[in-house]
């Protein structure tokens, strides 16, 4: 068995991933727009209480990191209501915050786990930036020119800004992919939390492709909701959610 197969292989119980053609990212988009337009004005108002919710967390300084917590335990809630959409029924504001009554604590550990995650990804990527400063200033010493010092330092903080930004970005792509399907397979599958993440990490790697053309396609939809005023995130805030759920489905074949 080679080392991805084993990677691929899902805990007993849980659904096996499947690869999908490069197209269905834009899939998951147009899916993802037919289940906002049943209930569109619903879903802008869970988009935009979600939206506030994460923020308001996000925004105090003591507690900001209990967002990234709450972040999968109301994702898991729309996953929810996404389900009871596709089975004839109508979506709710409840269904919001079903993830603080189902599966809560598997929910939650996705977000902690992903939490130190970002953290490690945060330190590792900030070693660029003390090395490059730090180098360029022991030159300017040695050189023993003030100006000199003064110019190395801000260029080496500048080149090492760069590369920490690079390294952080690079870090948090696995991160991403270790989350996209957690909560839906939590809350659908009943998965235990690192479960999830690595069945949605191999999940990921197998749709590398769709994943790409998804991400092309949803940042270019994303300047042109910009355009006006921004109000087109009205509409595509709730259909990228949204495609969390549609592309587990269509990945997931459930």
């Amino acid at each position: 068995m080679s080392e991805f197969s084993k990677l691929s292989t899902p805990t007993a119980g849980l659904p096996a991933p499947h690869r999908v053609t490069a197209d269905r990212g834009w899939h998951w988009l147009l899916d993802a727009f037919d289940k906002f337009k049943q209930q569109a004005g619903l879903w802008i108002v869970l988009w935009l209480i979600y939206v506030i919710i994460l923020a308001a967390l996000s925004s105090m300084t003591t507690i900001g990191f209990v967002g990234q917590i709450v972040a999968p335990i109301l994702f898991g809630g729309l996953v929810l209501g996404c389900t009871a959409q596709e089975e004839g029924e109508e979506v709710e504001l409840g269904h919001l915050f079903a993830g603080f009554r189902k599966n809560t604590g598997q929910l939650a550990l996705v977000g902690v786990i992903s939490l130190v995650l970002f953290l490690i990804a945060a330190v590792v990527a900030v070693v660029p930036l003390a090395i490059m400063g730090g180098t360029s200033m022991i030159m300017g010493l040695t050189a023993g020119k003030a100006t000199g010092m003064a110019t190395g330092a801000g260029l080496g903080l500048a080149l090492g800004a760069l590369l920490a930004l690079l390294l952080f970005f690079a870090l948090i792509v696995p991160i991403t992919m270790a989350t996209w399907f957690a909560s839906a397979l939590v809350m659908l599958n009943d998965a235990q939390a690192l479960d999830a993440m690595k069945l949605s990490f191999s999940a990921c790697w197998l749709n590398v492709m769709p994943f790409t053309v998804y991400g092309l396609v949803a940042l270019v939809l994303g300047v042109l909701a910009m355009i006006p005023l921004g109000l087109g995130l009205l509409v595509l805030g709730p259909v990228l959610l949204i495609s969390g759920y549609t592309s587990y489905r269509d990945v997931f074949g459930g």
